[in-house]
């Protein structure tokens, strides 16, 4: 394991990744706080330029995350381009980050205009974890990110996709943007 930031970050549950898309960054790594090491929080590292970020530094710093209600915690975590996903202790999924093809899973990319008078188009982001409504009474067991999509399994073995459907990729027979999860046939 890793010290950094005063948490101690357990390697072998490190998923780390991090871009840049309009000054936004997203990165999702599991930790445990001393001295309770059992307990796992998800920590994102965030470098935000617009004025709706929480942490609005130049230089990265570590953002505790709380899966909800008291004593539940994060159990899994998953990366992709600029956004992650969390499986809490009870099986339900969260997202955040960048919403460009619905990839958080709540039913819309975010897209919308920034500009009168121009077509300028960009993507919300979500800057704390919100459920992905499809999981809410599920129990998932695992979570992947793709570059811009996404895959959950239940505890009933069925694999859900969603997010940027191009080439096929979520395996619905179609290349569709999914921004909400769908089971697959």
């Amino acid at each position: 394991s890793t010290r950094k930031f005063g948490v101690e970050i357990a390697s072998n549950l490190c998923v780390s990744s991090r871009s840049s898309v309009r000054q936004a960054r997203f990165c999702a790594v599991m930790a445990s706080q001393p001295p309770a090491k059992m307990n796992t929080v998800a920590i994102a590292l965030a470098n935000h330029g617009g004025s709706k970020a929480p942490n609005t530094a130049l230089n990265p710093s570590p953002i505790p995350i709380a899966a909800g209600t008291s004593g539940n915690r994060f159990v899994a975590v998953s990366s992709g381009t600029n956004f992650n996903l969390a499986i809490d202790s009870l099986g339900e999924v969260w997202a955040w980050g960048w919403s460009q093809y619905g990839v958080l899973g709540n039913g819309s990319d975010g897209e919308h205009n920034t500009q009168d008078g121009r077509l300028v188009l960009s993507y919300l982001a979500e800057y704390t974890p919100k459920r992905v409504p499809t999981f809410m009474g599920l129990k998932a067991i695992d979570i992947a990110c793709g570059q811009h999509h996404c895959a959950a399994i239940d505890s009933e073995g069925v694999v859900y996709t969603w997010g940027n459907g191009g080439y096929g990729r979520l395996g619905h027979r179609d290349q569709a943007n999914l921004h909400t999860p769908k089971a697959l046939p």
